[in-house]
């Protein structure tokens, strides 16, 4: 039988968190391995997952920053080499990837989709894509 939150065990409360904070640190959820631990223990073993998950995404976001700046640089080579403008030179790279009709896809492949950065450029794409058509 299913119980609803306030229903759990302290204990209870805690492998959940701990399988969400797993999951956010290794990219799984845990296949056991912490029923047999104390409260205590998994309070630590939450916290050292929590420290592990944020360095994880803090390296992750450090990188996506690299690959916008990375793309940027393309961007202005691009210009730089004959395009003559920010447009003109996304377009060219849209059509040399074959980038036809989903921008959100073609900014994950750069590497940073999930930033501002990357949420703008998929706006900006797509704004483009439209004046194009």
């Amino acid at each position: 039988m299913f119980k609803e939150w306030d229903q759990l065990s302290e204990k209870e409360q805690l492998l959940q968190y701990i399988s969400d904070e797993h999951k956010s640190a290794y990219g799984f959820r845990p296949r056991g391995g912490y029923d047999h631990l104390s409260v205590e223990e998994l309070k630590a073993e939450l916290d050292r997952l929590n420290a592990y998950a944020n360095e994880q995404y803090e390296l992750e976001q450090a990188q996506a920053e690299q690959d916008a700046d990375e793309f940027d640089a393309r961007v202005e080579y691009i210009i730089e080499s004959g395009a003559g403008s920010r447009a003109k030179a996304l377009q060219w790279i849209l059509e040399a990837d074959e980038a036809d009709f989903d921008m959100e896809f073609f900014v994950y492949k750069q590497g940073f989709l999930f930033t501002e950065r990357g949420r703008a450029l998929a706006d900006e794409l797509w704004k483009l894509q439209k004046e194009v058509v």
